[in-house]
């Protein structure tokens, strides 16, 4: 504070001024206090002026005399190592959880919820310290039970240090049984945190991740949860049903047990899938090495995951997609909402499946098989709405029949059709590398491989002999044709009565993007595979776990556009994981953290590729504002000094702590 005498026409006005720096580092000064004009004040106090810059004189100096004391304190603290014998490195922990912690108490409320959980449960650890633990540790440093286990001490406040491995796992059991309840919780405090007012859209796809284990359950004789039961039951059903012949041994020994490779092949097949749950099957990532668990996941318009489901690592997505939305309708009650899918999705019966189940769809529609009479309107140029002039327009074509291969069962929607010039330029460019394959094929008469490839479609083979004969004019000009269209079948949820604008459908599919995007972060930056983990409780666990930690960053890139500072996922992980202070105590064995950081977003920029000049530029500009400031602004936390002691962590943080050494916990306290 400072005292500024300042001269206004006939009269001196007496000012107090602070001085500070505003967002861009630049040194400002601000009007505190006018005390009036200097002749009025001195005629009521003679000396008022000289008492009064004397004492926020003497402030001044007590606060350089406090900190040339507390600079005192720190350079002693560095070179007293009496504490720690030998040792002379001082610890450096991250505070990362302290942040995650508030923001996942204050917008999701999980604390409240996790100790109402545990109630009248077995478990005597505090579950509402492991969950986020093992929660925030998907986004921060992803790995197994045990090495998370090892890292438990690395992070300021968690405050689960006397935790066993053992306690982690049972942490993992009660998340597989109440994975309902807290997804529940969660999407409703989505709905309030983040305005999210009902869902018009959803979006589901199915994908499989794999295991570091050569042999699936089925192999190890793992057996799913209530596997017995569960294939009693069905047996009991087929022989009652007379699917299953049991009166004459038909299907038994003479004992009267069931001889499996008797039993029909789809009571195999149903047997298998309700006994095990890692099995080997079509891996979406080539690992037909490794078993696989499929899993379920539907998505909000922003990208929140809502739920999700396991299934076994052979069952067939477009098979699970009723068993799924039915869960989904019966846990949250979602009515008069559009399914969006991916076209591994479209059959008849699962469209016609979510008719039965008030639920609207669009689902992607492959152009290339469709009846020649729907081919020639999609390459109609009459009908069509330009949306962007000569690269993006759309046509609606009424009344489109879908039926299924046996033409038992249809559906009757719309068949939306876009055409793009960016895809086009994209189709012909593929269509141009598949013929020049195909040419060469034809010159050396090449053989057939089993594995499909889209220049086969583009070749007529030989009957007798799988070798290539000729180009396939027809085919390569109807390819060609098609180049730059892409469909989706729509149709509003049954009690809709207004439904979507065609804009809407097809920027809904646009958006399904979003649902492979949740995929790729769970997958490459929450390290949801491989999983380390065997039993289903345990793998439905680890899946929770990644899903939330998703949840979490989608929450904090929420805040962060609506404060208009947009950052990647991967750039507000690196950010996170700069949250690191240095720990030691002064000479009153008082803790002192200092703040440090490596400045990993100065360097890792999705959008820049700075110089190092650029990046000196910057910061000469003082233009440089580190993302995780940005992430505090978003949430209203304070920054945290570069020097503080521990009420600055519990004032921050909303915290309060036992003791010093419950901050830091016992094995860094001793080190510091």
């Amino acid at each position: 504070m400072n005292v500024v005498v300042v001269k206004s026409g006939k009269h001196n006005i007496v000012y107090i001024k602070e001085s500070y720096r505003d967002e861009q580092g630049r040194a400002r000064s601000r009007v505190v206090e006018r005390l009036g004009i200097l002749e009025e004040l001195e005629k009521k106090e003679p000396g008022f002026l000289v008492r009064l810059k004397a004492k926020y004189q003497d402030e001044r100096d007590k606060k350089k005399a406090e900190l040339i004391v507390r600079a005192n304190q720190f350079a002693a603290a560095l070179n007293d190592t009496s504490s720690i014998g030998s040792v002379n490195a001082f610890p450096s922990l991250s505070y990362s959880m302290l942040l995650l912690r508030k923001i996942w108490n204050d917008n999701l409320n999980m604390n409240y919820k996790l100790k109402y959980l545990q109630k009248n449960t077995k478990y005597k650890f505090e579950l509402a310290d492991t969950i986020p633990f093992l929660t925030f540790l998907k986004m921060l440093d992803p790995a197994s039970v045990k090495s998370s286990w090892e890292s438990r001490c690395n992070y300021l406040g968690t405050e689960i240090e006397d935790c066993s491995i053992d306690n982690f796992y049972s942490t993992y059991d009660f998340l597989s049984d109440n994975k309902d309840a807290i997804l529940e919780w969660i999407n409703k405090r989505i709905d309030v945190c983040c305005s999210r007012s009902g869902n018009t859209m959803v979006f589901y796809d199915v994908t499989n991740v794999y295991f570091e284990t050569s042999l699936s359950d089925e192999e190890k004789g793992l057996l799913k949860q209530y596997a017995k039961e569960n294939v009693a039951e069905l047996i009991a059903q087929g022989i009652e049903e007379g699917v299953i012949d049991n009166t004459e041994l038909g299907c038994a020994d003479e004992n009267g047990n069931i001889i499996f490779e008797m039993l029909p092949d789809d009571i195999q097949a149903k047997i298998k899938e309700l006994s095990y749950l890692r099995m080997r099957g079509m891996s979406k990532e080539h690992r037909y090495d490794l078993p696989l668990v499929s899993i379920s996941l539907v998505i909000d318009e922003n990208g929140f995951p809502i739920d999700f489901e396991l299934y076994n690592g052979n069952t067939a997505e477009i098979s699970k997609m009723q068993e799924s939305i039915s869960k989904m309708q019966e846990k949250y009650n979602v009515k008069n909402t559009v399914v969006v899918a991916d076209r591994g999705l479209n059959s008849v019966s699962n469209l016609n499946m979510l008719q039965d189940n008030n639920y609207g769809f669009i689902v992607a529609q492959k152009v290339s098989n469709l009846p020649a009479d729907i081919t020639a309107q999609i390459i109609d140029e009459n009908g069509y709405t330009e949306v962007v002039k000569d690269r993006y327009k759309y046509k609606i074509i009424d009344n489109f029949k879908k039926e299924n291969a046996d033409k038992s069962e249809s559906v009757t929607c719309k068949l939306v059709v876009t055409f793009s010039q960016d895809r086009y330029n994209r189709d012909i460019a593929a269509l141009n590398a598949d013929l020049k394959i195909a040419n060469a094929a034809v010159l050396n008469q090449s053989r057939i491989k089993t594995q499909s490839r889209q220049w086969k479609s583009l070749v007529v083979t030989d009957k007798k002999a799988p070798t290539v004969k000729s180009i396939n004019q027809a085919a390569v000009e109807k390819r060609k044709n098609l180049c730059g269209y892409a469909a989706t079948v729509y149709k509003a949820a049954p009690n809709d009565k207004v439904g979507l604008t065609p804009l809407q459908i097809t920027g809904s599919y646009h958006s399904l993007v979003q649902i492979e995007d949740c995929f790729r972060v769970m997958k490459t930056n929450l390290s949801l595979r491989p999983m380390f983990v065997y039993t289903e409780s345990h793998i439905r666990a680890h899946v929770l776990c990644c899903v939330m930690a998703l949840i979490m960053l989608r929450l904090i890139a929420k805040k962060l556009d609506d404060h208009d500072n947009h950052l990647s996922i991967r750039e507000i992980i690196v950010a996170l994981n700069d949250c690191n202070c240095t720990v030691m105590r002064n000479q009153q064995k008082e803790l002192l953290f200092i703040r440090s950081s490596n400045y990993l977003d100065l360097f890792k920029s999705n959008s820049n590729r700075f110089s190092t000049d650029e990046i000196c530029s910057i910061l000469d500009d003082k233009k440089y504002t580190s993302n995780q400031k940005k992430i505090l602004d978003a949430f209203g936390i304070p920054e945290i000094p570069r020097i503080s002691g521990s009420a600055s962590f519990e004032k921050i943080f909303d915290r309060r702590f036992k003791s010093d050494e419950a901050i830091v916990g016992k094995v860094f306290y001793k080190l510091t």
